[in-house]
């Protein structure tokens, strides 16, 4: 690969964790998931004017003996199979951010306000351990961004069941009912060919959004010591 070495890093996460550093991991997550977007929807309308073209040709048969199924196959792959892949892989990683994110925040917190305890020393994983800790230890007002919050939380939710069941709503039945009622009752997701969740594109836009608004919002010096 081209470049100068005395090139700064397009990582965000290279250098050092701000509120800058936040915008522009999202800006680019939003980028990347949008372009990907673009080609899918590109290749649907395609096929969907391709299965018109089809449907026409053959309207007048009595059966669907002469009709070619590809286009319409092709148009079902590409809503039920590729595109869940495609954000499956976009709410995997944005968590993945997040989760990581919140745990710098706990330990430059943890170093700079001079407390002994650790978020590992809390019980629980991911992103509800770290908010536990910032609320006990650094004593983190989160009402401010308590929308955002709940959001993170269902997000919190999906990301397990893809995660520890590719989406399978039925991967442990018992232990996820309670996200089986949330997909059942929320706008952005559906239940597909009986068992797995699926959701919109303005779903994941909504969690880029949300995710930033909480980080920028705990990168404030005055609330857990963290540096611009």
């Amino acid at each position: 690969m081209e470049y100068s070495r005395k090139a700064p890093s397009a990582n965000p996460e290279a250098n050092s964790l701000s509120q800058l550093s936040i915008a522009k991991k999202i800006k680019f997550l939003k980028y990347h998931f949008d372009k990907i977007e673009a080609v899918f929807e590109e290749e649907r309308k395609q096929y969907i004017q391709a299965d018109k073209i089809e449907q026409e040709r053959t309207k007048n048969d009595e059966d669907d003996h002469n009709y070619n199924y590809e286009y319409s196959q092709a148009l079902r792959e590409i809503e039920m199979v590729y595109l869940r892949m495609h954000r499956y892989t976009a709410i995997l990683t944005l968590y993945s951010y997040l989760e990581d994110t919140l745990n710098q925040i706990c330990d430059i917190s943890k170093k700079n306000l001079v407390i002994e305890k650790s978020y590992k020393n809390f019980k629980g994983s991911g992103i509800k351990r770290a908010k536990e800790y910032l609320k006990k230890e650094i004593n983190v007002d989160f009402t401010c961004v308590n929308s955002e919050w709940s959001a993170l939380s269902i997000l919190n939710e999906l990301r397990n069941c893809i995660m520890h069941g590719n989406g399978n709503l039925l991967y442990d039945e018992h232990k996820e009912r309670g996200f089986k009622v949330i997909v059942n009752n929320y706008n952005y997701f559906e239940e597909i060919e009986g068992r797995f969740v699926f959701f919109s594109s303005e779903y994941v836009r909504k969690m880029f959004n949300n995710v930033e608004c909480f980080l920028t919002y705990l990168l404030n010096p005055k609330l857990v010591g963290v540096n611009r």
